[in-house]
């Protein structure tokens, strides 16, 4: 074996549910990433029959199209993808430290990239479907599966009454990351040098993200100054931004409530949930 290719050493750095993920480190040379599947089906209480060699497949096409387009990315090494799998990904190690992404510069990012050209992308997440009808399905499904662990505000909303809100994001549609959180951000001194992991990308109004993005705590004033817009609250406090908040509201009360339990983190995201319902009720034609 040639002694530049022995691997000194191979660090776990986690993956989130459905993916493993290393660091390897060979002698002379730069550290890289290696991304897997822990098993090609999902199936969990938030996605069912979703493919994650498609999705591993969708991350090295968008990692690719972000460089081609300006958006922060790690550069791509390999992709390994035979027939019957394994499918692995491997990136370039980016160094990071522990400084949080600047929101100013971040809100610019995400505005550049939901004003790329959308067109002939296929997120797996969405199934071949609308973005409105996907996010209807899985809205009310989701909040099914919570319902089953806890208590929830008089009826929910429908799948059909959902999707009549939903309507509008269908229109102008961005390409969107759908999971802009620290985890995702390769980043030094303050500065993103590279966003990861596109697993749960839609194609849909910018909306859709922003709604996420307030849910996960990250819509500050920085970022809507940088984003260039200082309606984003007020629009989300609308029967539309009130549905696109309870995609991610519903998704994240079943990560703690089962995927990842945490008793604590639970607590606060069903109450959240819980928020949002009463908030739609209020507001909505059929409160």
């Amino acid at each position: 074996m040639d002694p530049d290719l022995r691997i000194d050493s191979a660090e776990r750095l986690g993956g989130g549910i459905e993916f493993e993920v290393f660091v390897l480190r060979i002698r002379r040379r730069a550290p890289f990433v290696l991304k897997f599947p822990r098993e090609r089906w999902i199936s969990n209480d938030n996605d069912q029959g979703l493919d994650s060699f498609q999705i591993l497949h969708q991350e090295y096409a968008l990692l690719s199209r972000s460089h081609k387009y300006g958006i922060p990315a790690p550069n791509i090494m390999g992709y390994l993808c035979p027939d019957e799998g394994p499918h692995v990904l491997m990136i370039e190690g980016i160094e990071t430290d522990a400084v949080p992404v600047d929101d100013f510069q971040l809100g610019r990012i995400v505005k550049r990239l939901h004003e790329l050209p959308s067109s002939g992308i296929h997120p797996v997440a969405q199934r071949g479907q609308s973005a409105s009808t996907i996010v209807a399905r899985l809205t009310a499904a989701r909040m099914a599966v919570v319902a089953r662990f806890v208590e929830l505000p008089g009826t929910l909303p429908t799948e059909e009454f959902l999707a009549r809100y939903l309507r509008p994001i269908d229109r102008s549609p961005s390409l969107l990351h759908m999971d802009l959180r620290p985890a995702n951000f390769l980043s030094r001194r303050g500065r993103l040098l590279g966003l990861i992991d596109w697993s749960n990308a839609l194609t849909a109004n910018a909306l859709l993200e922003l709604a996420r993005v307030e849910e996960y705590g990250g819509l500050t004033d920085r970022f809507a100054l940088g984003y260039g817009s200082t309606e984003l609250q007020a629009e989300l406090q609308r029967p539309l931004g009130l549905c696109c908040r309870l995609y991610t509201a519903a998704m994240l009360a079943i990560v703690f409530l089962s995927e990842a339990p945490d008793r604590s983190l639970a607590t606060i995201k069903v109450k959240r949930l819980r928020d949002l319902l009463e908030q739609l009720r209020a507001v909505s034609d059929d409160g």
